[in-house]
């Protein structure tokens, strides 16, 4: 692999140096084009899950694309919001949304808040009673369903952190408190069932598991204009082939939510979908430089490279696999190796047991399927600053966002004078 997007990885090199993100805008465009394929054919809309990735240029690049954007706090509203993106293109999610955080929404007009819990539901009465003001609200229900994922990403089990637990008359009374408040437009239902899902099981699941609370809440006149459904939907990490027909699991998903309204008598409602690692992922790849190839004469050998847990830490946080190739492999000699990051921590393994011929230091070395939960989970651990981001497309490239200098990690120091 020398190129990607059509552009040569070594002139990324020489221009960006490393380690560097590279998204494949093309790809990115391509993939949201075959998802609206999809949901044109049904009542349903697209928000982009923005804690996947989020800079400047990805919100602008959501907007051109004419799609919703959800996010997750007030500084990933502050991004969305300054690339241009209109407010009421906005769902506002989050479990613990601060005072701060409601206001903030509140004052730009976001499009939807998806409602967690009832101090939540307290915080907002106080500020669009105080701004005199409606917003749009769903409620975010926890479905209650297996699914098959990391536990650190499964968030529709009983015992969630996230959303209102499956108690219909619990659920119908505080839905109708919101109906009888004229500063609340009640739009319908969120759920959330986990992350990195390869089959629609459990968003089937979960949609035919709230069928008595749609039926109930009919029952008092409250009727669901929508319906959002979450994302999760999940890729495969060791493979360049789709681990599934992405229009067949759309669609199995959308006729259960078809067939459990008509079960019910009741209109169909507006479907929302929010895919994140979906429609960036396999857009992305980091480019690094190898330095020290510790040969150890044992079956454990390491390449050891620029970036690091710091920069990825899924590896350590969910045990995630990777794949990765040499840019241009100057030896026949394979072996088996761990890719180790630069970190002062053992754990810093970014693949571990992976064949690769040997490399030698200063060889480029990609990783694959970096677009989504890297950059923007990435820390300034042992103060390494955070990567650039590249945007490519057509064969061209353009930094959307800068590598961080010394400069940088020290700018929000100040000195000590106790």
């Amino acid at each position: 692999m020398i190129t990607f997007g059509n552009v040569d990885l070594k002139v990324i090199k020489a221009a960006y140096g490393t380690p560097t993100y590279l998204v494949d805008v093309g790809l990115i465009e391509e993939t949201i084009e075959k998802m609206k394929d999809v949901t044109k054919k049904r009542n349903a809309k697209i928000a982009y899950a923005s804690k996947a990735f989020l800079i400047k240029g990805m919100a602008q690049l959501v907007d051109r694309m004419d799609l919703l954007i959800d996010v997750v706090s007030g500084g990933e509203l502050n991004t969305v919001l300054s690339a241009g993106m209109k407010a009421e293109k906005v769902v506002m999610h989050g479990n613990n949304k601060t005072l701060k955080e409601l206001t903030e929404a509140v004052d730009a007009g976001v499009g939807r808040i998806v409602i967690d819990n009832e101090h939540e539901i307290e915080l907002l009465k106080q500020i669009l009673h105080a701004k005199d003001k409606v917003q749009p609200v769903l409620i975010r229900i926890n479905p209650e369903v297996k699914v098959d994922t990391h536990q650190h990403i499964s968030t529709g089990h009983k015992a969630s952190k996230f959303g209102f637990p499956l108690d219909v008359n619990r659920i119908v009374k505080l839905v109708k408190g919101l109906v009888e408040d004229s500063r609340f437009e009640f739009l319908g239902l969120h759920f959330h069932v986990g992350s990195q899902l390869m089959t629609p099981t459990s968003h089937i699941d979960a949609v035919e598991s709230l069928e008595p609370l749609y039926k109930a809440l009919e029952e008092e006149q409250i009727f669901i204009k929508e319906l959002n459904i979450g994302g999760g939907f999940g890729i495969d990490y060791l493979s360049d082939e789709a681990p599934y027909d992405l229009g067949d699991y759309l669609e199995r998903i959308f006729g259960q939510v078809e067939s459990s309204f008509k079960r019910c008598n009741l209109l169909e409602p507006t479907i929302i979908i929010e895919p994140g690692r979906s429609l960036v992922a396999k857009a992305g790849i980091t480019l690094y430089e190898v330095g020290h190839v510790k040969a150890l004469g044992l079956e454990k050998n390491y390449i050891n490279v620029d970036g690091g847990l710091y920069e990825n830490m899924r590896p350590a946080l969910y045990d995630a696999k990777y794949r990765a190739t040499l840019v241009e492999p100057r030896n026949s000699e394979v072996r088996r190796f761990d890719i180790a990051g630069s970190c002062c921590e053992s754990g810093d393994i970014l693949i571990r047991d992976m064949t690769l011929t040997t490399p030698e230091p200063g060889d480029l070395l990609v990783i694959h399927d970096t677009g989504a939960y890297h950059q923007s989970m990435a820390s300034n651990y042992n103060k390494h600053g955070r990567n650039p981001v590249v945007f490519i497309k057509d064969g061209r490239h353009q930094l959307v966002s800068r590598r961080e200098t010394y400069e940088d990690l020290n700018r929000l120091d100040l000195e000590f004078s106790l």
